[in-house]
């Protein structure tokens, strides 16, 4: 499989798990899922904006666009706005990559992160980082959903996506 063709199907996995962590808390009250548990952000809700922010802040960067903002600091909206929103940005994201030709995947991509300091990487590299940073987090939301005493937890290993689309 050619690294594209790869990515491409990486960021159709991210909107897939995505999906299935939304499904798991969209139905639970504000007040669990705000709740404050001891972790890298402190409730299901910081860590879901966690998540759409920096996938949004990627996807922008990925088009040659200077994010202003990072969304986790200004984003005012209800627990379903923030579900809507995530999975939107990250359908965007998965259209936005899938429609790329071979080439833009190994171009380096001159940016700044929001400290300001700058960088420059092949585009390959930031989508799997990106992707990477979602799945690490969707583990941080499965071990608070947990503690929140929710059940039946989404199983969204890459492997599960892969068996499931064939």
């Amino acid at each position: 499989m050619h690294v594209s063709a790869l990515l491409k199907d990486y960021v159709a996995f991210n909107v897939w798990a995505n999906e299935q962590y939304i499904q798991w808390f969209k139905d639970q009250p504000d007040t669990l899922l705000e709740q404050q548990i001891v972790s890298s952000f402190p409730s299901v809700r910081l860590t879901l904006l966690h998540i759409y922010a920096a996938e949004e802040v990627w996807l922008r960067r990925l088009k040659g666009e200077v994010p202003t903002r990072f969304l986790s600091n200004t984003f005012e909206g209800s627990n379903a706005d923030l579900m809507e929103g995530m999975l939107a940005n990250s359908i965007d994201f998965r259209d936005y990559i899938q429609a790329q030709v071979d080439a833009f995947f190994e171009e380096a991509v001159a940016y700044k992160d929001l400290a300001g300091n700058a960088y420059s990487q092949p585009r390959a590299e930031m989508i799997l980082h990106c992707i990477q940073h979602s799945t690490f987090h969707r583990g941080q939301l499965l071990t608070l959903g947990r503690q929140l005493g929710l059940t039946q937890p989404p199983s969204t290993d890459y492997i599960r996506f892969t068996r499931l689309k064939h």
